[in-house]
C-alpha cells in the first residue's frame, strides 16, 4: 500500500470519525493532530486532541454535530502524535507519524 504524507491529507468528516472511533478502543491514549487551515492566502497553525471518541480544537472552534464536518474549513494534517494519558506537564509523546494510513491502523495504538 502507498502511504500518504499527512501534509497531503486534506480533513474529512471520516477521517476525524474514524479516528474517534478508534481512540474509543484506547481510552488510556490522546492523539494530537497538528497541521493547519488555509484561509484565503493566510495559513494558521491548526491542533486538534482526539481523546475517548472525541475531538477538540486547541486553536480553532469545532463543531460537535456529528453529521457535519469538524471544522468547516480547509485543513491540512501534517503531524500525528501519540499520548499516554493523562497528560502531565512536559509530556512526551510516545509515537510520532507524518503517515496517516500509520494512524488509521489500531495497532499503531498500542
Amino acid at each position: 500500500m502507498e502511504e500518504t504524507l499527512g501534509s497531503q491529507i486534506y480533513m474529512t468528516i471520516n477521517l476525524l470519525n474514524d479516528l474517534e472511533k478508534i481512540s474509543i478502543n484506547f481510552p488510556c491514549k490522546i492523539l494530537k493532530i497538528k497541521g493547519f487551515v488555509v484561509q484565503g492566502k493566510e495559513k494558521d497553525f491548526l491542533e486538534i486532541l482526539i481523546y475517548k471518541g472525541f475531538s477538540s480544537s486547541t486553536t480553532h472552534p469545532i463543531e460537535i454535530n456529528s453529521e457535519k464536518n469538524i471544522l468547516n474549513l480547509k485543513c491540512t494534517f501534517n503531524c500525528f502524535q501519540l499520548f499516554k494519558s493523562p497528560l502531565v506537564k512536559d509530556d512526551k509523546f510516545i509515537k510520532e507519524t507524518k503517515i496517516i494510513e500509520e494512524i488509521l491502523d489500531e495497532k499503531y495504538w498500542l
